[in-house]
């Protein structure tokens, strides 16, 4: 929520568009916390009780409604595909049973089964699951967001809510069993952008629309893109947005909402102002972090959402976030974690992979959860630990 105090001096100090942008803020703000002109704000909601009480009394501003359609294009909110279906993927329909080995190959092999398929198809939007895609089920089930929404798929490319898909699995993070990371195609970021590339030249059945961010440039010119997906999925979509944003002719035309992204990256100027600290504000687990945190911003950002009031608001909620909670764990290497995994499996051989990566943290030592996930397959199967490298 923005302080109404920082509003209030803008509207005393500024004049013009600015003034009335700033105005119809406020307005918003008491009309949906139901106070009347001329009212002090004494109160806040309830989930913001932490946050500062400041009152005013503000005179009836006679300006235009900010949500008013003429004043911006379509708002295209690009999410991303999650890992977790609703229904079993049929066999076959795992990038990690692919035989071919060159990337080229592979994305063929992939397009030849996606184009073949006779399985059941469901709308994208009833296929994923877990807890960020209930978020994101229920933003784009609210009658109050006119936006345009699109999926980022690995497995499909870019696609609508409603495009009838086979249910897949296909991922671009590393260390997974049907990630598109393999050894000898050359370094993972080049892998990620290439199968992106190709993917996106494919037009799935019945999917009618664009097929990369570009494309929803083309399609909206006087639009605006907001890319919400984990940094991982940044960096296979990277060379599509620079294209986007050089199709649109400004970075203030698209937003990157990715909390794991490095800042003074190549799209550094296109990222807001996230990080992991704000998973104190939305809740939830780390993994559902960019979807909640979508959330916060359609729910507390007025429409038309420009770049600009959004990290503005991003920024003055860091403000009252704690700092983030930092181990000192010592960083080990895969044969350590694999050794590890076998001692800790002979005396617990039912466990999981989860118990046994919280008992290596506990004892001061750091793996990231799908590369302890990858090797812990990797041990019980009896696979090369560097498969997915």
């Amino acid at each position: 929520m923005y302080h109404l105090h920082r509003i209030y001096w803008l509207m005393r100090k500024e004049s013009g568009p600015k003034a009335a942008l700033t105005a119809c803020l406020v307005t918003r703000h008491l009309k949906n916390n139901h106070l009347q002109d001329g009212e002090t704000h004494g109160m806040v909601k309830k989930e913001d009780d932490l946050r500062p009480k400041v009152q005013l009394s503000l005179p009836p501003p006679c300006l235009p409604d900010p949500g008013n359609e003429h004043m911006t294009g379509p708002f295209n909110v690009v999410v991303t595909c999650t890992q977790r279906k609703r229904v079993p993927v049929p066999p076959g329909f795992n990038v990690g049973s692919l035989s071919a080995r060159s990337l080229e190959d592979k994305i063929q092999e992939w397009i030849n089964r996606l184009r073949v398929s006779s399985e059941q198809k469901f709308p994208a939007h009833d296929l994923y699951a877990g807890d960020a895609w209930t978020v994101i089920k229920d933003l784009v089930a609210s009658p109050s967001l006119r936006l345009e929404w699109w999926i980022c798929s690995a497995g499909y490319g870019l696609v609508k809510m409603n495009t009838p898909l086979t249910p897949y699995a296909a991922t671009f993070s590393s260390y997974e069993p049907d990630s598109i990371i393999t050894t000898g195609n050359g370094p993972p970021l080049l892998q990620r952008q290439n199968w992106w590339r190709k993917i996106s030249q494919w037009i799935p059945q019945s999917h009618e629309g664009p097929r990369t961010i570009a494309d929803l440039a083309k399609e909206y010119p006087t639009g605006t893109i907001l890319v919400a997906a984990s940094a991982t999925y940044v960096e296979a979509l990277e060379q599509d947005i620079q294209e986007a944003v050089s199709l649109l002719g400004s970075e203030e035309k698209v937003s990157v909402l990715s909390a794991g992204c490095q800042k003074d990256g190549v799209l550094g100027r296109c990222l807001l102002p996230a990080d992991a600290r704000f998973q104190a504000r939305v809740g939830g687990a780390r993994q559902a972090l960019n979807a909640r945190l979508l959330r916060l911003i359609l729910d507390k950002v007025p429409a038309p959402q420009t770049k600009a009031m959004i990290s503005s608001f991003l920024k003055e909620e860091a403000l009252l976030l704690p700092p983030l909670l930092r181990f000192n764990r010592e960083s080990v290497s895969d044969q350590e974690v694999s050794e590890f995994i076998r001692s800790s499996l002979c005396s617990r051989p039912d466990s999981g992979h989860t118990p046994i990566l919280r008992m290596l943290r506990d004892s001061g030592r750091s793996c990231e959860q799908a590369r302890f996930r990858h090797l812990f397959h990797s041990v019980v199967h009896g696979s090369s630990v560097s498969e997915h490298e």
